[in-house]
């Protein structure tokens, strides 16, 4: 458990209006950490496909020796 002892009702709302805003950033960070990961499955699943259409008749990939 955390207690806070303000100096005064200015310092408290200060602090109030900082924790609201790191608030929002944190929420903003996740988002675009969790779009990140669906983008990540998507070059992947991607990368996996065009790998596949590269195999030759006989399962060897074109241009390689």
């Amino acid at each position: 458990m955390i207690v806070f002892s303000f100096r005064s009702k200015r310092d408290k709302e200060h602090l109030l209006d900082k924790a609201k805003k790191m608030e929002e950033y944190a929420s903003m960070i996740v988002e675009c950490i969790e779009d990140s990961k669906y983008d990540d499955e998507y070059e992947e699943r991607a990368y996996r496909d065009n790998e596949r259409e590269m195999e030759g008749r006989y399962g060897y990939r074109r241009g390689m020796r």
